[in-house]
């Protein structure tokens, strides 16, 4: 079982199927070991408190390590890939003032810029500690980023955290889009690994051959 949500263009659902970079990986991981994958579609918000909780045994596809003590909460994949470059998301007419700044620290501390954030997005260090100590002055939404690229081309809002692969893909389909533009500033993480994660509840033997099924279609892909 793989909890996923819409997610393009690393998780794309249509008409029932999964695709997308990694979901690609992990249909033809799952073939290359004789597993079948049921895809279950749940928002962001709800897979994370699933995994959380740990007591349903299910799998996620695309998910980044925050830090070595995660590995006794979930099980982590090899590498799948990487996420790309993070950076902001930007009004056309204001991408030179933020190129001006000589740090993703100074957006945060030096400015009035107003972000938008998903509020139970998983932000990647800077990004989490600088929010935690300007909090009040930024919109959080319940929603997703596709809503907060509508709010950044409407001007309710003045920059978005983005990802590099993501960026042209919300200003091809937000009205307005084609005024937003991609940067990234100093401090801001290269791209990040993405794993398979999954819950300690499911069975040992699914995740080696999981594993393994990742590995070959790694090591195919590099030949």
């Amino acid at each position: 079982m793989f909890q996923v949500e819409h997610h393009p263009p690393f998780l794309e659902i249509e008409a029932g199927r999964v695709s997308g970079i990694f979901g690609d990986i992990v249909n033809q991981a799952a073939a290359t070991v004789g597993l079948t994958i049921e895809w279950q579609e749940r928002a962001f918000n709800r897979i994370k408190r699933n995994l959380d909780d740990g007591t349903q045994p299910f799998c996620v596809a695309g998910y980044w390590k925050k830090s070595p003590e995660q590995d006794e909460q979930w099980h982590f994949s090899p590498p799948i890939g990487t996420f790309g470059r993070s950076g902001l998301l930007v009004r056309e007419d204001d991408k030179a003032a933020f190129e001006a700044l000589p740090s993703i620290e100074a957006l945060f501390t030096d400015t009035d810029f107003i972000g938008g954030f998903v509020t139970d997005a998983v932000y990647s260090i800077p990004h989490l500690e600088l929010l935690k100590k300007s909090h009040n002055k930024h919109l959080f939404i319940a929603s997703s980023h596709d809503k907060l690229a509508e709010l950044l081309a409407r001007k309710r809002i003045d920059f978005v955290i983005e990802n590099e692969l993501m960026a042209p893909i919300h200003k091809a389909q937000v009205a307005g889009g084609d005024a937003l533009a991609f940067l990234s500033l100093e401090g801001m993480p290269a791209g990040r690994e993405a794993h398979v994660v999954c819950t300690k509840a499911v069975p040992t033997a699914i995740l080696s051959r999981l594993d393994a099924g990742l590995e070959a279609v790694k090591k195919a892909a590099q030949e």
